[in-house]
């Protein structure tokens, strides 16, 4: 939630794409349950996109403000059906953090965003409105348990006032996205200087595009046509930003 600067200790910690550095995690129950699970609510066309893990540290983890997670998606121009599939590594209560949604969100469309505290030094975002906070469910959940949840859903995590520290391992999933029919603007996106943008953008153009290309390369997305196009489009789009 702070801003990522070396030397500062991260009030969220997250690894993305830990399949990308420990190959065991390719062979886990846990993936194939919820890409079946995935192809039951989406389609036989879902695949996997995106996977995270995060810690919430004890008494020092903030909360993850309200948000959807199609409203970080760089390129706004295209249709995503996405889920998440939230696996808690450990026991998630009201206490350490649990995640809370809005029942139905999911049909509201994505709903303006800005900057975390209108602070484009920071990765995170944070819905503006649009939506009934007072219809918020709680969703606590035992370690192995999983939460499953639009990618417009509108959700929250309050910090983590325990003793222990807090794990999710997150697998996303989607059909390939397809152009909108009009035009969207997520400026919040655009407008981002966090740290990390710089370092990933100055990484890639010394040549840490040709890594990652064989890493989706491993992960099976260059195997499917409409999910090639798409990432490579994103990619162009990210190596010519300025």
């Amino acid at each position: 939630m702070g801003h990522d600067e070396d030397g500062v200790d991260a009030w969220l910690p997250t690894l993305i794409n830990p399949i990308d550095y420990e190959r065991a995690l390719r062979q886990l129950v846990f993936r194939s349950n919820a890409l079946a699970v995935a192809q039951q609510l989406l389609g036989p066309k879902a695949v996997p996109s995106f996977e995270h893990v995060i810690l919430k540290p004890a008494r020092q983890g903030g909360a993850t403000p309200w948000h959807q997670d199609e409203a970080y998606r760089a390129d706004p121009n295209f249709e995503y059906e996405q889920l998440s599939v939230w696996m808690a590594l450990s026991e998630v209560t009201l206490d350490n953090g649990c995640m809370r949604c809005i029942p139905g969100s999911h049909r509201l469309g994505v709903l303006p965003h800005r900057s975390f505290n209108n602070d484009p030094k920071v990765h995170a975002i944070e819905c503006t409105g649009g939506f009934d906070a007072a219809t918020v469910v709680a969703c606590p959940v035992s370690a192995a348990g999983a939460i499953i949840h639009h990618g417009r859903t509108v959700h929250y995590a309050g910090p983590n006032g325990s003793d222990a520290p807090r794990y999710a391992y997150i697998l996303a999933f989607e059909v390939p996205p397809k152009p909108t029919a009009s035009r969207r603007d997520f400026f919040w996106n655009r407008e981002k200087q966090t740290a990390n943008r710089a370092r990933k953008s100055h990484w890639r153009r010394r040549g840490g595009v040709v890594i990652e290309v064989w890493r989706k390369f491993r992960r099976g997305v260059w195997s499917r046509p409409l999910q090639a196009v798409f990432e490579v489009r994103r990619l162009l789009q990210t190596l010519l930003r300025r």
